[in-house]
């Protein structure tokens, strides 16, 4: 435990402090780590405990696997067989809050490798820790993906599928899935395409959907110019002022915005279509 140094020198450059550990070792600490308690201990007192953990979690070794060659490949199904896998793993006797039992063990190492800029090396530093599982919470994990098949089968869809659930579940029911999402997906777009075109009609032309419906029937589904029935109609309008006046088809309305409204082009358009029909 790191104690302030009472004294001539015990106040370091204002916000630092120096305290005193229980070994011994002397230390520059910030006086807000000490006081909130982030900073109890010098480094030498951490490494040692890391060691003493590490060394403890080593001479398990050998019992765990002899205790793994008795049970196999089995998971335990039941609280007994719990037990048992977990008595010789449970250092300081970790129990599941859920089911009340010993947890069992495991150690994971990993390696990270940095390649350093001076000579071009490579630094190596190796990582355990300590991962606690419960057999019957893995039991219940796989019930639950059971569980989930079942509910895939009869139509009751998740709004996610986790990727540790995908790779449990059986291929021809995730297959089934992807396809109802994407089958939804698509309507979702549909929808969303619906309701930005009624909301820009109320936004520009101030029309509801019954507006526009109310005048298609009114044109007997018809291009105001045209007269053809087989393409969509789309809300025609004066750049000018801004009303709008009829629905026209898309050839239509984009030929009126190209001539502007101008109906002295329109007309030298006529007599130039029927001067070279006329010529031919």
């Amino acid at each position: 435990m790191l104690e302030v140094v009472k004294g001539e020198g015990a106040c370091y450059r204002g916000k630092k402090v120096r305290a005193k550990c229980d070994c011994g070792t002397e230390k520059i600490v910030e006086k807000g780590a000490l006081r909130q308690g982030r900073n109890k201990r010098c480094m030498e007192c951490r490494k040692r405990e890391q060691q003493s953990e590490f060394s403890r979690v080593e001479a398990t070794h050998a019992e765990r696997a002899a205790l793994h060659a008795g049970f196999g490949k089995k998971r335990p199904t039941t609280a007994d067989e719990a037990g048992q896998l977990g008595l010789l793993h449970g250092i300081h006797g970790r129990i599941c809050p859920a089911h009340q039992v010993p947890m069992s063990m495991s150690v994971e190492r990993r390696v990270f490798r940095r390649k350093r800029k001076k000579d071009g090396g490579v630094t190596e530093r190796a990582q355990e820790r300590v991962r606690w599982t419960c057999g019957l919470c893995e039991t219940a994990r796989r019930l639950d993906v059971a569980g989930l098949s079942a509910k895939i089968r009869a139509g009751d869809y998740p709004a996610i599928l986790r990727k540790n659930q995908r790779a449990l579940l059986p291929s021809d029911v995730v297959a089934k899935y992807d396809e109802e999402m994407a089958c939804r997906r698509g309507r979702r777009a549909e929808e969303n395409k619906r309701r930005n075109r009624e909301r820009r009609l109320l936004q520009k032309y101030d029309l509801s959907p019954g507006d526009v419906a109310s005048m298609a029937e009114a044109q007997e589904g018809a291009c105001a110019i045209c007269h053809r029935t087989d393409r969509p109609l789309v809300v025609d309008h004066c750049h000018g002022t801004g009303l709008v006046r009829d629905l026209l088809c898309g050839n239509c309305n984009t030929g009126l915005g190209m001539f502007e409204d101008n109906q002295l082009l329109f007309l030298r358009a006529m007599l130039y279509v029927k001067r070279h029909r006329s010529a031919s």
